[in-house]
């Protein structure tokens, strides 16, 4: 999909996949740090990720319009996609604090842009909190 091509965190997932061994790692812990913040079980293959996804709002369900596919679920962008900060603010969990303060890191590494209404320092309240 075009949009998710535009987003930085994709840009920057490509040219982590070139070679660069060290910044994958670093990359791939910073995600893990993500899904656990958000309450999922740790993401694996393509069918977690898919579901990571929609876990967190990225992608919904539609019933597909095309009769050749038998009326089998599709996956679409949500039209109201949640920004990252909203959804760690709301699913962060108060018991892996140092998994929120994680996710908090990766995202402000890979240039996600904040939500205008809950910043970062919002979601790291959370963490301190409970430290």
């Amino acid at each position: 999909m075009p949009e998710l091509d535009e987003y930085p965190g994709i840009h920057t997932l490509r040219l982590q996949m070139l070679g660069d061994e060290r910044s994958w790692a670093h990359w791939d812990n910073g995600f893990s740090a993500l899904v656990q913040a958000c309450g999922h079980p740790e993401v694996e293959t393509m069918a977690d990720l898919l579901a990571f996804w929609q876990h967190v709002g990225i992608l919904t369900q539609t019933q597909s319009t095309d009769t050749s596919s038998r009326d089998e679920p599709q996956l679409m962008i949500g039209t109201t996609v949640r920004s990252p900060w909203r959804v760690l603010h709301a699913a962060g969990r108060p018991e892996v604090p140092y998994a929120l303060m994680g996710a908090v890191r990766f995202l402000t590494e890979v240039a996600t842009p904040w939500d205008r209404e809950i910043s970062p320092g919002e979601v790291l309240e959370l963490a301190r909190v409970t430290i």
